[in-house]
C-alpha cells in the first residue's frame, strides 16, 4: 500500500540519550543531535517556539529549533521528498528553514543525527537557512526510506522593538511520492 500521511512523523528532537528514536522531548528542547519519539502537535500554540517575552521582543531575538521528518512507512521508500513554507502570518518573527548537513540518517542510530548547538540561540553548524515558499523553490531532502529521518531547522527571528502580535505563525509543507 501506498504511504499515507500517518506513515510520515514530524518528530521533535532531544539532545538527550545515547540514540534516535529513543527518547521523549519538548519543544525547548528540541535543539538537535537525535530524533526523540515526540511528534510535534499540529495546530496548537507554542507547539515549537515558546511566546517571545516584551523585554525580548525590544531587544530583538534569534531561536533555533530542530525536528525530524521521518519515515515510518514498513516497506516503501519516501521518493523525492522536498520541504517548503507555505504560509507565515505577516508582522511577526522572520521564520526560515534549513537542511542539517548530516542528510537522510536511520531513525535509531547512536551517532548524532544532527548538528548540536550549545542552546537554543546557537546557529546550527552547516545549515544554511531560506525561505522557500513555493513547492518550485522546496528544499529538497531526497529519497527517504523505511526507518529513515532527515533533521530540519527552524530559524525564528523576532526584530527588535517589534510589534506584540497574538498567535504568530507559521506553516509548512512535506512532500514526496511512493509506489502504489
Amino acid at each position: 500500500m501506498a504511504i499515507v500521511d500517518t506513515d510520515i512523523k514530524v518528530r521533535l528532537s532531544t539532545q538527550s540519550g545515547a540514540a534516535g528514536n529513543s527518547l521523549a522531548s519538548t519543544p525547548a528542547a528540541s535543539i538537535g543531535k537525535y530524533m526523540s519519539t515526540t511528534d510535534l502537535v499540529n495546530a496548537s500554540l507554542q507547539n515549537l517556539f515558546a511566546n517571545i517575552t516584551a523585554a525580548e521582543a525590544g531587544t530583538g531575538k534569534t531561536v533555533y529549533r530542530c525536528v525530524f521528518v521521518y519515515n515510518s512507512h514498513g516497506s516503501l521508500t519516501w521518493q523525492g521528498v522536498k520541504l517548503w513554507l507555505v504560509s507565515q502570518l505577516a508582522g511577526g518573527g522572520d521564520i526560515t528553514v534549513g537542511l542539517d548537513p548530516a542528510g537522510v540518517v536511520t531513525y535509531n542510530q547512536a551517532g548524532a543525527q544532527a548538528a548540536i548547538p550549545a542552546n537554543d540561540v546557537t546557529a546550527p553548524s552547516g545549515v544554511t537557512f531560506s525561505n522557500p515558499t513555493s513547492e518550485a523553490a522546496a528544499l529538497s531532502i531526497g529519497d527517504m526510506a523505511i526507518n529513515k529521518c532527515a533533521a530540519v531547522w527552524f530559524k525564528l527571528v523576532v526584530n527588535p522593538d517589534a510589534a506584540s502580535l497574538n498567535n504568530d505563525d507559521v506553516n509548512f509543507r512535506v512532500k514526496g511520492t511512493s509506489d502504489p
